[in-house]
């Protein structure tokens, strides 16, 4: 079962150690959406924990923004 990870506005986004564990429980890909100017932007297809990362910190996310986050794992 997939990962999904809620930040609302006002929330602190999870520490890059929690989004270590939730991609180390959930290897199969990665993304996340996040609210701005009144649109939504998805980003997903973060194939491994270095390119998620690298991207999350280029985000520089805060409490202001609201963001979900999701971790796949893949089912037979």
């Amino acid at each position: 079962m997939c990962i999904i990870c809620v930040s609302p506005k006002g929330v602190p986004q999870p520490s890059t150690e929690q989004i270590k564990a939730m991609f180390a429980r959930n290897p199969h890909g990665a993304g996340y959406m996040v609210a701005r100017d009144g649109k939504v932007e998805i980003h997903k297809g973060f194939m491994n924990l270095h390119e998620l990362t690298r991207q999350l910190t280029a985000e520089h996310f805060t409490q202001d923004d609201a963001v979900v986050y999701h971790f796949r794992i893949s089912t037979q």
